[in-house]
C-alpha cells in the first residue's frame, strides 16, 4: 500500500483513527503501561519509549504494514490501535489486528466501530497500480478463549477457517509462559460488500 494511503484519517461517529507516527511513542507507551495489558506480555521484549519509537519508525518504512491509532472524539483520548500486517500486494490480502488498551473501553462498541470503519477503508482504497487493486481479503487470529471477540468478528462477516494449535506464547508479569490456541478467521471483500447491501455492515 502506498504511504499516501497511510496518511488518510478515518472517522466514525465516536472515533478518530489516524496513522501512527514515531512521535506517538510516548503516548502509546503511557497508555499501555496504565492499562490492563501490562499484566501480560504481548511483546517479546519489555515495552520502552525507545523500543516503541523504533518500532513505529520501522512500521512507517515497511511496505507490508499499516498502523493506525484510535482516539475517542469526546475527550481526544488514545484508546488503542488497529492495523494491517503481512500485507501481500500480489494476492491482495493482509492480517488484521486491533487492540484496545484498557478494559474500561471494552463492551461499549468501540472495537466494532473501529473495525467497521477500518475494514470499509481497506476494502475501498486502491494501490498504486493499474486496474482494480483493492484488497480482497483480510484475515486474523484470535485467542480461542476470547469468545467476545469471535462474536464481534462474526457479526462483521468474518468466518472461522480453523484453529491454530499451541500457536501463541503469552508471558505474564511473573515470567510464567503459556501457549495458546488461536482461531483463524477471514473476510472476503465480496462478502463485506454483500453484507453492506443487506445492511449488516
Amino acid at each position: 500500500m502506498s504511504r499516501r494511503s497511510g496518511t488518510v484519517n478515518i472517522e466514525s461517529e465516536r472515533l478518530l483513527l489516524r496513522p501512527a507516527v514515531p512521535d506517538d511513542a510516548k503516548d502509546i507507551v503511557n497508555a499501555i503501561h496504565a492499562s490492563d495489558l501490562q499484566n501480560f506480555s504481548f511483546f517479546r521484549k519489555s515495552l520502552t519509549l525507545k523500543r516503541e519509537r523504533k518500532y513505529l519508525e520501522k512500521i512507517m518504512e515497511s511496505p507490508s504494514d499499516l498502523l493506525y491509532i484510535i482516539f475517542r472524539k469526546e475527550d481526544e483520548r488514545l484508546i488503542g490501535s488497529i492495523g494491517m500486517h503481512d500485507m501481500d500486494m500480489v494476492n491482495r490480502n493482509a492480517r488484521l489486528g486491533i487492540s484496545l488498551f484498557s478494559k474500561e473501553n471494552w463492551g461499549n462498541g468501540y472495537a466494532s466501530e473501529a473495525l467497521r470503519s477500518f475494514v470499509r477503508f481497506v476494502f475501498n482504497v486502491s494501490l498504486n497500480y493499474s486496474g482494480d487493486t483493492r484488497f480482497r481479503k483480510l484475515h486474523l487470529n484470535v485467542f480461542v478463549e476470547n469468545k467476545r471477540a469471535q462474536k464481534r468478528y462474526t457479526a462483521l462477516g468474518f468466518r472461522k477457517d480453523g484453529v491454530l494449535r499451541s500457536h501463541y506464547l503469552l508471558t505474564d508479569k511473573n515470567g510464567n509462559e503459556e501457549w495458546h490456541d488461536m482461531v483463524h478467521m477471514s473476510l472476503l471483500r465480496s462478502e463485506w460488500e454483500l453484507a453492506q447491501q443487506k445492511g449488516a455492515a
